[in-house]
């Protein structure tokens, strides 16, 4: 597991070969939005799951649904929930 400060960490990513399973972004970053970070992993082809953690993803939900966000957790949530996400979305 890795982590990054910020959206700006999101070149992490970009190697030729993608060694992370799952990405989880925040909405809501210094640097880089959620957004443009999911973007950028769609762009290179990205091929793992991305959840997207927002205090109000309910305004911009079709624009993550048009960018094949896998699950979008609303704050606050319980680490229960996240792991149940994580298990639902991997054993799919």
């Amino acid at each position: 597991m890795d982590l990054a400060a910020d959206g700006q960490a999101r070149s992490t990513c970009s190697g030729k070969a993608h060694p992370y399973d799952l990405v989880i972004t925040d909405s809501n970053m210094p640097g880089v939005s959620g957004i443009r970070v999911i973007e950028h992993l769609r762009k290179i082809g990205f091929p793992g799951k991305i959840f997207l953690l927002s205090g109000s993803a309910a305004e911009l939900e079709e624009e993550y649904q048009s960018l094949n966000v896998d699950k979008i957790l609303q704050k606050p949530f319980t680490f229960a929930v996240l792991l149940a996400a994580v298990n639902e979305t991997t054993a799919a």
